[in-house]
């Protein structure tokens, strides 16, 4: 929740917002903290995404099982700090690591975020702002479907694009597990990740939705995997303002370290998109992509 600095599309400051912290955690919920994630607004408000802590005492699950932990709730805080809740999601999907690599890892062997880079299980809730005027976009990320709500939390539709679950193939597998080699390569400390790559559960089928954005006239860009077996989230379908379903975008292959998963799309125009990446050194670069729209 620190401040938020605003940029022209040439990169010039355009202005510096700061957040009052005390009044802002004053009128969310008890849960919500200084790091939970936000959402800047046009309008000069924001959203908070509190990750909902869980009682103390819960069994440990069983050796490969997996489970949604921590739900989020998102919560819209007006420029008066007026909270308006939009409802709690399901939370990041984790499974229980067994025990002979819980051992041998850094970490507690009770859980693990299943949604890395190299697995095949990516759940967890997505939101995007933006529009005219501006509307809340919120996916479970298990359902193939999006809910749309106004400023003010009302329902406003739910968008859907009729298609078949995209399976995960073999080849994906090995695709997806090879990215997430190379990727621990540019990382030595991650190393000891290596062996979970093929104990972890493999997904049948993948998510239907993997990341939510709305870009400047107002389209709603949804990432989803094709069934190119690159195992990885490599295109968008959009949709007009009013939920139908315009097409595909497909993501560029970036040079240096092909892994599409840490391509991070963040800002779409009329006819370009930037994206930030993870490059060959492990460094963030920022890159800048035109988009040819037809006709």
């Amino acid at each position: 929740m620190g401040p938020v600095t605003r940029f022209d599309t040439a990169g010039r400051v355009l202005d510096r917002r700061t957040t009052d912290l005390g009044r802002a955690l004053a009128e969310l919920p008890d849960q919500a903290s200084a790091e939970s994630r936000t959402y800047p607004v046009p309008d000069g408000s924001f959203i908070v995404s509190i990750k909902r802590r869980e009682a103390s005492g819960r069994t440990r699950p069983r050796d490969y099982e997996l489970v949604r932990h921590h739900p989020e709730e998102y919560v819209r805080l007006d420029k008066e700090y007026v909270a308006i809740s939009f409802g709690t999601w399901g939370g990041r999907q984790h499974w229980a690591v067994p025990e002979e690599f819980g051992r041998a890892s850094p970490i507690s062997h009770y859980q693990l975020m299943a949604d890395d880079y190299f697995f095949n299980t990516d759940l967890t809730s997505h939101i995007a702002v933006g529009g005219h005027p501006a509307s809340v976009y919120i996916s479970s990320g298990d359902r193939n479907e999006i809910q749309q709500f106004s400023l003010d939390g009302v329902l406003v539709r739910i968008i859907r694009r009729t298609t078949s679950p995209v399976p995960v193939t073999e080849q994906a597998r090995r695709a997806r597990a090879q990215n997430g080699i190379r990727f621990l390569s540019v990382f030595p400390e991650g190393e000891w990740r290596l062996p979970l790559i093929e104990a972890t559960p493999k997904s049948e089928t993948y998510p239907p939705v993997h990341g939510l954005l709305v870009d400047l006239e107002g389209h709603l860009w949804v990432r989803e995997w094709s069934e190119s077996e690159t195992g990885l989230p490599d295109r968008w379908s959009v949709f007009n303002p009013e939920g139908r379903w315009l097409g595909f975008l497909d993501e560029p292959s970036p040079t240096g370290l092909p892994d599409l998963s840490h391509c991070h799309l963040c800002w779409i125009g009329t006819d370009s998109y930037v994206t930030v990446r993870i490059d060959e050194w492990g460094a963030e670069r920022v890159e800048v992509y035109r988009i040819l729209r037809d006709g």
